[in-house]
């Protein structure tokens, strides 16, 4: 092959193992999330991060691409907003709040057993939906390639466990997430799955920006995102999106809008 063809061809490769939002500016601008990779998404509450990740989560799992949607809130507020959308694909809602991501060794066992986190994502990476596992032996569940899937956790403000509030507090905060994310990081590649994080942003009413321990984890990340109300508009119907980080096209902001009967992001119209 010639080296264009060649190159077009490792374009295509790469194209088809990207996970996209469904959002045409926002997936113009970013390019999507590869398997292995991490996009974190900080903003106040109640701004648009769980609006952000539910039209993340629809459009993969209209494409029968498996989402795994880890929340802090009950999982019915999540399935609430997803309510009559007609939703088939395999998107899976478990709440989870306060767990840990490392192991526990056991006496007498040389490897440490798995923690509650990789627990949990092994269990939907590789055994949901049972119905694809009839029939296979067990070396044949955990040997066979996995396709590219969706873990969102919203938010890692709740999910990780804290350390008591002792000492030099907010420098343990940085420390405790990297490590999680860290480990977050470790078992995307491990199950071939595409991550998006959310994270609470501080707002001090006329700027919004990343909390030190979400800045602290900056290198983990492929992408990260600050959402923010359009404070020019009365009702606040739009959120705009500052691209802090892009490994594939660099920074930049872009507006969404919100619809108000889904509660989940669009297209600026």
């Amino acid at each position: 092959m010639k080296v264009q063809e060649i190159l077009e061809d490792e374009k295509v490769k790469t194209k088809t193992e990207v996970l996209l939002s469904g959002l045409k500016d926002y997936d113009d601008a970013v390019d999507g999330i590869a398997p292995g990779e991490m996009m974190i998404v900080s903003a106040p509450p109640a701004v648009g991060k769980t609006a952000f990740c539910t039209a993340f989560a629809l459009s993969c799992a209209m494409k029968n691409i498996k989402v795994l949607y880890l929340t802090s809130s009950p999982a019915g507020c999540i399935a609430k907003r997803l309510a009559g959308l007609n939703i088939n694909g395999p998107l899976y809602i478990e709440h989870i709040e306060g767990v840990a991501i490392e192991g526990v060794k056991m006496p007498g066992i040389e490897d440490e057993a798995p923690g509650e986190m990789e627990q949990i994502i092994e269990q939907y990476a590789i055994r949901q939906p049972a119905e694809e596992l009839k029939g296979l032996d067990p070396v044949e569940m955990y040997t066979r390639k996995l396709p590219p899937w969706l873990l969102i956790i919203d938010s890692i403000d709740y999910v990780y466990k804290y350390y008591p509030k002792q000492g030099n507090y907010e420098e343990v905060r940085c420390e405790l997430l990297k490590k999680y994310i860290k480990g977050i990081k470790r078992l995307a590649k491990k199950f071939n799955a595409a991550v998006i994080i959310t994270a609470n942003a501080l707002d001090s009413g006329d700027v919004v920006e990343l909390p030190r321990e979400v800045a602290a984890c900056a290198p983990l990340a492929e992408v990260i995102c600050l959402l923010d109300i359009n404070r020019d508009e009365e009702d606040q119907r739009n959120v705009v999106v500052e691209i802090l980080k892009n490994v594939r096209r660099g920074s930049g902001v872009l507006t969404l809008g919100i619809d108000r009967k889904t509660w989940m992001l669009k297209d600026y119209a």
